[in-house]
C-alpha cells in the first residue's frame, strides 16, 4: 500500500503472480478429457486464492477493480475455449 492509500502495486502483483501460476496448469485448461466443473474446481482452488490473497486489505478504486475483472474473464474464456469476446459477437450477429 503506497502512502496514499492506493494498492495499485499490490494489485498487479498479485494479478501477475496469478498469471504465473495460471499459466503452469495449462495442461488441465487445454485437456479436452477434463469435464469443465473439474477444471472450475481446480480454477477456484488453485487460481483464485493466489490473486485474492491479502485482498481484504485493498482499497479498491474503479480502475483496480476493472483491472481484475479484465484480467479474471481473460482467465475464464481460456478455460471454456473461447478466444475472443468480439469474435463470438459477431459470429451471432452474422457479420
Amino acid at each position: 500500500m503506497s502512502q496514499d492509500g492506493r494498492c495499485e502495486a499490490d494489485i498487479k502483483r498479485r494479478i501477475g503472480l496469478t498469471y504465473a501460476v495460471f499459466n503452469k496448469l495449462a495442461n488441465i485448461w487445454n485437456c479436452n478429457r477434463l469435464a469443465m466443473g473439474i477444471k472450475m474446481q481446480v480454477y477456484k482452488a488453485m487460481v483464485l486464492p493466489v490473486l485474492i490473497y491479502g485482498s481484504e486489505s485493498w482499497t479498491m478504486r474503479k480502475q483496480d477493480e476493472n483491472r481484475v475483472l479484465v484480467a479474471e474473464m481473460s482467465w475464464l474464456r481460456t478455460i471454456t475455449g473461447i478466444s475472443d469476446c468480439s469474435t463470438s459477437v459477431s459470429r451471432k450477429s452474422g457479420k
